[in-house]
């Protein structure tokens, strides 16, 4: 089946999410950009970190080799989450969830995000695919930290008590998801009988494989400025930015 490109929400895409009585919307990065957030591809994509490639020290082998220089871009990244507030597009989420409850309706949330605006705009359980950057954690007595209460020093990597490095609680890029966090998104999305994929590249790993777990009666709808690997997979693509087509959804 071709994707129906469209830059408005339609008839159809209106009467499936009125007939849904399970959504979850997977969510990108993309969805952060409004609120000051780059992302790691793309229009918005970060600029290089002290001559590094953003990517790279968001890697286990980045990490591992250069373990200061990426603490100092975790910390970079937390005080711009910080200072960040939620935009419309998360607000408009928080408010459809609820709208969907009092109708007897679920709307879940998966996101790749770990900037946690979601959850400041109201959006509850949310899964994280890749933790949340306000905590840290030792990876050897998991003790857990508030990122702000992590202070660095020049050239010092921040330690535990117990001797163990903190790393913070991000899944970085080539690292695997926490198998109970993995299994409770495929179950969520396996049961969705509407499935809408909002600002992300599909070139990230789990935006494709939690594609795959769509029934054959669930519909997909990507929302995304523009085409990525995601659009030939869905039955329909707006593409527009969520602050605006989240707007078009409504719930009678």
């Amino acid at each position: 089946m071709q994707t129906k490109i469209m830059r408005v929400v339609d008839k159809k895409v209106e009467q499936l999410f009125q007939k849904a009585e399970n959504i979850v919307f997977f969510v990108g990065s993309g969805i952060s950009v409004a609120s000051g957030i780059p992302t790691f591809r793309g229009l918005t994509q970060m600029e290089y970190f002290k001559g590094f490639y953003p990517p790279y020290l968001s890697s286990v082998q980045g990490f591992q080799r250069r373990t200061a220089i990426c603490w100092e871009f975790f910390k970079h990244m937390h005080n711009l989450v910080k200072e960040a507030k939620p935009n419309k597009a998360h607000e408009r989420l928080a408010f459809l969830q609820a709208k969907a409850k009092e109708k007897k309706k679920k709307i879940s949330v998966i996101t790749l995000c770990y900037d946690g605006l979601l959850s400041k705009a109201g959006v509850k359980s949310i899964i994280e695919l890749h933790g949340n950057i306000n905590t840290s954690s030792c990876v050897k007595c998991h003790k857990q930290e508030q990122m702000d209460t992590i202070e660095l020093k020049e050239g010092e990597i921040p330690t535990c008590a117990c001797g163990g490095l903190f790393k913070p609680d991000v899944v970085l890029l080539d690292e695997a998801v926490k198998e109970e966090i993995y299994d409770n998104a495929a179950t969520t999305i396996k049961n969705a009988d509407l499935y809408f994929v909002i600002g992300s590249s599909g070139v990230q790993e789990q935006s494709k494989k939690m594609m795959l777990y769509t029934g054959p009666y669930c519909m997909c709808v990507e929302i995304n400025p523009t085409s990525s690997h995601l659009t030939i997979e869905s039955q329909f693509a707006v593409q527009d930015r969520a602050e605006t087509v989240l707007f078009q959804l409504r719930f009678k």
